[in-house]
């Protein structure tokens, strides 16, 4: 009985995990139908998508634009309504996203917009404190000197004394936006999409990234947890994992980490475990291939 049990376990596992990579395998292909302007091909792989699993709410929202931009304002506001339902915050995303520019002046739009809204205010009263525009500030102050020290080591610059500036500033912003990040996942756990947006999300991701290596591996269980609760992209998990095994001089799994090859000032693999196998791994996580991924970085 034991056997047979553990059997159902194992066999309920599989079809999540298959259900998993087929649901990101369809989103990635609507996306990409998306950003090709083909919108009514794109609706239909996210409706094929949303069959698998349960949806991420942004995936409702992009279908309602695959829709609204194909003329098909019925189906649009049906997934609007959805993402609203089921606790869209991002209100914001939907005011500046052009693609609903055609639905603007239908009165549908404006009880999505106020649903939506009324589930960002609940969220807000529940946590206590404006997480999305806390983590809004945190990632600019992120993003803001680690942009611009990147761009002078793809350029290669010469310039020692800027670049020595803006790493000293990207430590320090490290150093604050660590202690605020850490703060918020001890209060509330790991912020998921559906809490503080997908911006915000990717924040908490980023600032951990960033961190030392016994607070990524401190971490890395609750963004497993938040990725399997469909709240946390499966991608920041093979950046992550590949982050703590490199800086413990170890082989990445996802090759997810590179090195600037100084000869050719061009972005190479840090040593990756069975490279064979790479693209099959990446693949799981939705992930390019490493071809295409070498190819975007250079």
């Amino acid at each position: 009985m034991k056997i047979l049990c553990m059997g159902v376990v194992l066999l309920f596992s599989t079809l999540k995990t298959i259900g998993q990579w087929r649901y990101l395998q369809l989103i990635k292909k609507a996306d990409s139908l998306l950003v090709a302007s083909n919108f009514t091909g794109a609706a239909e792989f996210y409706e094929k998508a949303f069959k698998t699993r349960k949806p991420d709410l942004i995936d409702f929202v992009y279908c309602a634009r695959s829709y609204a931009e194909a003329g098909n304002t019925g189906k649009a506001f049906n997934m609007l309504q959805k993402a609203a339902d089921n606790g869209f915050i991002e209100y914001d995303k939907l005011l500046t996203d052009s693609g609903f520019r055609k639905i603007h002046k239908d009165t549908r739009w404006i009880a999505v917009i106020n649903k939506v809204n009324d589930n960002y205010a609940e969220k807000m009263k529940i946590n206590g404190i404006d997480l999305v525009k806390e983590l809004n500030y945190i990632y600019e102050t992120d993003q803001l000197h680690r942009l611009k020290l990147d761009s002078l080591y793809k350029s290669g610059s010469k310039d020692q004394k800027l670049m020595s500036l803006l790493s000293d500033s990207v430590m320090h912003y490290d150093t604050i936006n660590l202690d605020r990040i850490i703060k918020i996942i001890d209060k509330f756990g790991w912020p998921g999409i559906d809490d503080v947006g997908s911006k915000g999300n990717l924040t908490v991701f980023l600032v951990i990234q960033h961190a030392d290596s016994a607070t990524q591996k401190k971490y890395l269980p609750l963004l497993k947890r938040s990725i399997k609760n469909h709240q946390s992209s499966p991608d920041f998990y093979g950046y992550l994992l590949d982050r703590i095994m490199t800086s413990e001089g170890k082989k990445q799994i996802y090759g997810t980490q590179l090195t600037l090859d100084e000869k050719t000032n061009k972005y190479i693999l840090l040593p990756v475990k069975h490279p064979g196998r790479i693209n099959k791994r990446r693949k799981k996580l939705g992930l390019s291939t490493i071809e295409q991924y070498l190819k975007e970085n250079n």
